[in-house]
């Protein structure tokens, strides 16, 4: 798969994207402006790759009240307020533009508790995942799932919005 074959990615993902690469740069030493980040970014997206918004996800900045930034908790304000929808919306957003199909059940009343929130498929891979909120606690019916495949020589992960890094490189590499 060529990178004109994947589909676009959403302008939600890229700001997200642009938002954990600036973090990082931060975190690392070396800030950089978010134009430059932004430059960086798209020299690695594919000609075209930025599609219009289908549903735009708002990602607040901390303010004021969210209580003072420490040293290594500089931008958790932030990634606190992405909610679990969020964050499904970004990672299936990203998992679709590097060649994932996913399967997402929208209405789990009906379903068994605790099945993870995302089956993703990309032959000969299989990823199942639970997207938790960055406070957001795996339920026991939920470790039972996670286990159970995990015995079964299932690739299982708990995904938060701090593990995006872990999450584009996982998703992007190459089976």
């Amino acid at each position: 798969m060529t990178g004109d074959d994947l589909p676009p990615v959403s302008p939600a993902l890229r700001s997200a994207l642009i938002d954990f690469l600036q973090e990082q740069a931060r975190a690392a030493g070396q800030p950089r402006t978010r134009r430059r980040v932004a430059e960086v970014l798209d020299k690695h997206l594919p000609k075209g790759a930025i599609a219009p918004p289908a549903k735009v996800v708002q990602l607040r900045p901390a303010r004021a009240t969210d209580g003072p930034a420490t040293v290594g908790r500089a931008r958790q304000p932030l990634r606190a307020q992405v909610t679990e929808a969020d964050w499904l919306a970004l990672v299936r957003d990203l998992a679709r533009t590097t060649g994932w199909r996913c399967y997402h059940t929208h209405n789990s009343r009906r379903s068994d508790a605790g099945f993870p929130d995302l089956v993703l498929v990309r032959p000969p891979e299989l990823v199942v995942t639970e997207l938790k909120a960055e406070r957001g606690r795996v339920t026991p019916a939920q470790a039972r799932w996670i286990a159970e495949l995990q015995a079964c020589g299932v690739e299982v992960h708990v995904w938060r919005p701090s593990d995006a890094d872990v999450v584009v490189a996982r998703l992007r590499r190459a089976s």
